[in-house]
């Protein structure tokens, strides 16, 4: 996958999370975390890098602590 393809996957996941985020809360949570892993999960495998559960892991807890910032974080 070269460079203009990747991109081109990251605004497209963009765009969805976007139109993703116009539903109600309810219907849009589970895709709109579901997606950005996914993305992830591809942009890593492009570039060579295997992601395992613990990745999958880290990086919820981080994309979870942004959206919500505590002292934990």
């Amino acid at each position: 996958m070269d460079s203009a393809a990747i991109d081109r996957s990251i605004l497209n996941y963009a765009i969805l999370n976007g139109a993703l985020a116009l539903l109600p809360q309810s219907w849009a949570s589970m895709a709109i975390i579901a997606l950005p892993i996914k993305m992830v999960y591809r942009v890593g495998l492009a570039h060579g890098v295997s992601l395992d559960q613990g990745h999958i892991k880290e990086f919820i807890a981080a994309a979870t602590c942004c959206a919500k910032p505590t002292k934990a974080c």
